[in-house]
């Protein structure tokens, strides 16, 4: 993982607030390894990740869960 960032440093999410306490919305920056017999590609993509944490009513009680992923950071689903 290279970097992450969460929730109000996301314009989208700035815009569009999470409907509960608790659930956030994480973009991590992935390194890629793509290798095949005759190449390698390394490159940086990033992955939007939707956590539940407390204090939201269906997360655990003691930590996060993912909820969700897409790799369009631009694009915010609830």
């Amino acid at each position: 993982m290279q970097y992450l960032r969460c929730d109000v440093e996301l314009a989208k999410v700035r815009e569009r607030p999470a409907p509960w306490a608790g659930l956030h919305v994480c973009t991590v920056s992935l390194r890629v390894l793509d290798q095949t017999s005759s190449s390698r590609n390394v490159y940086t993509a990033p992955v939007s990740v939707m956590m539940n944490c407390p204090p939201a009513d269906t997360a655990p009680a003691d930590h996060c869960v993912v909820v969700g992923f897409y790799a369009a950071a631009s694009r915010i689903v609830y």
